[in-house]
């Protein structure tokens, strides 16, 4: 009798380790996001090469982490196509699975950069599409460009298993598609229940938390990132509405500068412009040190040309072809061009420096 006590005592002992083991490793199971790591990734404002700069870093930063899944809440009026597509680039091809949250709109550039994620997920009042390729100042793009963004619209959504035609349609507005409030000549833009109608978006949530609970990623670790104090000049001076006013600013104050005695307030905006225009390319990686270099020869050359006491005389060689070569004055240089052409010489140079 005492055997048999002592062998159930036995048999029971091993019954309750082995069940709390498996209660453990249950736990262990269902809680898995303890393990998992999440990078929060911000997509806001324009889309220009500042942001595909910024993007570039975190999803490394990402990847280098061995992350599991990357979530980008975007809310973005659109922006530039090239750096669009470049974002585009670096999504594709990423090995962690990625999710857009819309948190209020995805437009234009926005768009395509969403259909280039695994998921997408959107709240109630955000929205995404109106993507037509449009000019600097507005005005509707070539149709060259328009027939690029769309193959480029319709490569995003069907690259993640989406329908290709509302692709299309947010940049093609002949498409006629009256049923998702985009009859022929209007641009397709769908809220969270057309996006979830056509299969566009998995679900709709009204804040992250809801987010990483539809993803099984609720326990999760949260790595939040934003941009830094550098990228965030380089931002804003890689805007499309910022890059040609430092250009034109640029120009037009040293143009002003060199047909004006000394040096003033014209061509220290122009050079303060330059700097700024090349500082915000270079933080954002679209500019290397050897652009700093030609900088410099430009502004020493132009120093040069403010401050020489021969400024007025400065005579220039205009070789015509291997026989010719032409001395000419500033002021007669345009007879002697004529000259060199009127007597049938293989070619002339066409580039002055006067």
């Amino acid at each position: 009798m005492k055997r048999i006590f002592t062998w159930f005592l036995l048999f029971s002992s091993a019954l309750i380790f082995c069940s709390m083991t498996f209660v453990d490793q249950a736990k262990a199971d269902t809680n898995g996001g303890e393990r998992k790591l999440v990078y929060i990734i911000p997509i806001e404002n324009n889309v220009e090469r500042g942001l595909e700069a910024f993007l570039k870093r975190t999803t490394s930063e990402a990847t280098e982490e061995n992350a599991d899944h990357i979530v980008f809440e975007i809310n973005t009026p659109g922006g530039r196509v090239d750096a669009a597509e470049n974002i585009a680039e670096i999504l594709q091809d990423l090995k962690i699975e990625t999710t857009s949250f819309i948190t209020v709109k995805a437009l234009s550039a926005g768009s395509y950069i969403a259909l280039n994620t695994d998921n997408i997920y959107m709240k109630p009042q955000a929205s995404m599409g109106a993507s037509g390729v449009i000019n600097a100042d507005g005005t509707a793009a070539a149709k060259k460009a328009q027939s690029a963004w769309i193959a480029s619209m319709r490569g995003a959504a069907s690259s993640k298993g989406r329908d290709p035609l509302y692709a299309e349609a947010m940049a093609n507005a002949k498409l006629d598609l009256p049923e998702y409030g985009a009859p022929e000549g209007e641009f397709l833009t769908l809220d969270g229940n057309y996006a979830i109608e056509v299969d566009y978006a998995a679900g709709i949530v009204n804040h992250r938390t809801e987010l990483l609970n539809e993803l099984s990623l609720s326990e999760a670790k949260i790595v939040e990132t934003e941009p830094t104090a550098a990228e965030g000049i380089a931002r804003f001076l890689t805007d499309p509405v910022v890059v040609p006013i430092l250009l034109s600013l640029a120009s037009i104050g040293l143009i002003v500068e060199i047909f004006s005695p000394g040096f003033g307030i014209p061509g220290s905006i122009g050079l303060i412009s330059l700097v700024l225009y090349f500082y915000g390319h270079i933080v954002a990686g679209l500019a290397g040190y050897e652009t700093i270099v030609l900088l410099l020869i430009g502004i020493v050359l132009i120093i040069i040309e403010i401050f020489a006491p021969w400024r007025d005389t400065w005579l220039h060689w205009i070789r015509c072809d291997s026989s010719c070569i032409i001395y000419v004055n500033r002021e007669r240089w345009s007879y002697d061009l004529k000259y060199c052409y009127r007597t049938n010489f293989k070619y002339y140079c066409g580039h002055l420096f006067v």
